[in-house]
């Protein structure tokens, strides 16, 4: 039980991440153009 709920943590603090990084790296592509 305990391994499956990390998994799902760790799963969705990933993508919680790529999508921080997606706005970041939108946001530089902004000020680059």
């Amino acid at each position: 039980m305990a391994s499956h709920f990390l998994r799902i943590l760790l799963i969705f603090h990933f993508e919680r991440n790529c999508m921080i990084i997606r706005r970041s790296l939108r946001g530089n592509l902004r000020w680059v153009i």
